[in-house]
């Protein structure tokens, strides 16, 4: 399953959910950020029922992070974010909020993929 051309308006269309993270930063310090959307798990799923198996998401520049399925499970709170500290994004984020460093949010998220290999 590959989703694309992922927008801001289409999100707007499922059921919100906010989270607040800290992110430890290169510095050294926590940053606390509130981002707002719906869940991936809510997204993956709005067509019908998805196989288990890597979740892939890529960003308009090519950076990629990848989560097994069980990571997005509706209660991990992963979302893809449309408001960060409540100001509007102008293109979806990709937020994993039990990652202590961020590594895995995704800025600009172009491409979701479902699949064994991801």
């Amino acid at each position: 399953m590959v989703l694309g051309a992922l927008t801001v308006e289409a999100l707007r269309g499922l059921p919100a959910h906010t989270v607040r993270t800290e992110f430890s930063c290169s510095c050294g310090d926590l940053r606390a950020y509130t981002f707002s959307g719906p869940l991936l798990h809510d997204v993956l799923t709005a067509e019908g029922p998805v196989g288990a198996g890597d979740v892939a998401v890529t960003s308009a520049d090519g950076y990629r992070a990848t989560l097994a399925w069980d990571e997005v499970a509706p209660e991990r709170g992963v979302l893809l974010a449309i408001e960060a500290d409540g100001r509007g994004l102008a293109e979806p984020r990709l937020v994993v909020p039990y990652d202590e460093g961020g590594g895995r949010c995704v800025t600009r998220v172009a491409e979701i993929r479902v699949g064994q290999s991801g």
